[in-house]
């Protein structure tokens, strides 16, 4: 009975020594593997798949956005049609379930789609209160400056064209805006015609500056197809040199314009945008596993040891902790792994970081 004890003590004796041997040799996780970004995988649809889907949502909901104020019309058909090809897959696949063209909208920019709230909860008594949705298309709006600086989208010296009345202006969409009299980015100096704004914006944030007025009066901007008075006013008197004003207008999501514009006196204008405000962007969680760090623990002791820290705007949310011998005992604790070491020999440790941050607009 002794002799075989021994035999087996021995025989765990040479499992452990080679165990010991192959993580000494391998050295345990190397100290510099990259991070490696871990995203859940998008939804893949064809260009075929997304042909279909916008020729469907096209056929269901064009005579409701017709219907709509400012009306929908061929413009807003095609704005459709290429957001449906270019969005993001998910989101393509979450504006099937929309059930108004507002969300139609809202689920291709990113936005949530509204649910219906729940009934309220036994002895609450305020029949008044209602949930909130994060990433509402019109009351949570996130702002987004133009990536090449202020967007030219319209100049009436250009086209010679001072304004009295009402007129209709187009951001969205527009392959340029000669027929404004603007002549789209300013980069250094340098105009272009793509001004980098999304399509169905819920607001603009615009820069207006008025020159040669004939009389005193206000002028407005709004949004299309609502009453003149409901927009911003920047004021001119006749003789002086002009105004300026930097003001929010919202938008008419694939209306057949976007703004509109109105004087009651003659006035020359030049309207820039500067950026946009659209829900926020619904995507997925952004994370990646730090390299691991090597400490050793003496045979005998414990310790705490930390995973390493997280880049600029990400949070640590879990620790990998890998041991070198299977006699070490480790579990995550206070952003770091604890370690018994029973092993009898001097063991590495390693610690890595999961690191995520929350993306979007």
């Amino acid at each position: 009975m002794k002799l075989l004890l021994a035999f087996c003590f021995a025989a765990l004796a040479t499992v452990s020594l080679n165990l010991a041997a192959t993580a000494q040799t391998t050295g345990g996780p190397a100290a510099d593997n990259p991070p490696q970004m871990s995203t859940p995988p998008q939804p893949i649809l064809s260009a075929s798949q997304r042909t279909t889907i916008a020729r469907d949502l096209v056929a269901k909901w064009q005579s409701a956005a017709d219907s709509r104020p400012g009306g929908g019309g061929a413009r807003w058909a095609r704005m459709l049609k290429e957001t449906v090809m270019a969005a993001d897959g998910q989101n393509v696949l979450t504006a099937t379930n929309a059930r108004s063209v507002e969300e139609l909208h809202a689920a291709l920019t990113g936005g949530d789609i509204a649910v219906p709230a729940p009934s309220p909860a036994p002895g609450i008594g305020n029949g008044k209160v209602e949930p909130q949705t994060l990433g509402s298309y019109v009351a949570d709006l996130v702002y987004t400056p133009l990536p090449n600086g202020r967007c030219r989208i319209a100049d009436s010296r250009v086209i010679n064209s001072p304004l009295v009345g009402s007129r209709n202006l187009y951001i969205e969409a527009a392959a340029n805006y000669v027929s404004q009299g603007g002549n789209g980015t300013y980069a250094d100096g340098t105009g272009s015609a793509n001004c980098g704004i999304n399509d169905y914006t819920g607001a603009y944030a615009v820069s207006v500056t008025l020159t040669s007025p004939t009389g005193a009066g206000g002028f407005k901007v709004f949004r299309y197809a609502t009453p003149h008075q409901t927009g911003s006013s920047v004021w001119v008197n006749a003789g002086s040199s002009g105004a300026s004003a930097d003001l929010i207008v919202k938008n008419c999501p694939g209306c057949q314009f976007d703004i509109g514009i109105y004087s009651a006196t003659s006035v020359h204008y030049v309207i820039d945008v500067v950026g946009y405000y659209m829900p926020p962007q619904r995507t997925a969680l952004s994370c990646y596993t730090t390299s691991y760090a090597v400490s050793q623990l003496g045979s005998g002791y414990s310790g705490l040891f930390p995973g390493p820290a997280c880049a600029a705007n990400y949070s640590r949310v879990s620790v990998d902790c890998l041991p070198q011998y299977s006699e070490v005992i480790l579990y995550q604790r206070a952003g770091g792994c604890q370690a018994y070491n029973y092993s009898g020999y001097t063991s590495n440790i390693s610690a890595a970081s999961v690191c995520c941050s929350v993306p979007g607009r």
